[in-house]
């Protein structure tokens, strides 16, 4: 992660602290681990949706985001000034086919 990058960085708050020691410590696979999924109908426009997320992501620093623990005394969370998109199709493995949620 380059410095430069850095927009800004804080301390945990005792609940953040908490979550993430269970998330480390615990047996069970993707403990406070929500995940959400859709499905579009109909054609996409792969490009205009990444650029739309793109925006989203630009604009809500929650979503630049990350946690980091590993080599510090402390964890803390580091907010990206710039996160650029991963390509929607092969992250979200489009389909023509609708999948089923279990």
């Amino acid at each position: 992660m380059s410095r430069k990058n850095i927009e800004n960085i804080y301390s945990l708050s005792p609940m953040q602290e908490g979550i993430l020691f269970h998330a480390l410590t615990s047996e069970e696979v993707g403990v406070y681990f929500v995940q959400l999924s859709w499905t579009l109908a109909g054609k996409l426009d792969v490009a205009a949706f990444e650029r739309a997320w793109q925006l989203v992501v630009d604009r809500h620093p929650v979503l630049r985001t990350s946690f980091v623990w590993e080599r510090l005394d402390k964890p803390v969370q580091v907010v990206k000034k710039k996160v650029t998109r991963r390509r929607i199709a092969r992250a979200a493995s489009i389909s023509p086919r609708p999948r089923s949620c279990a």
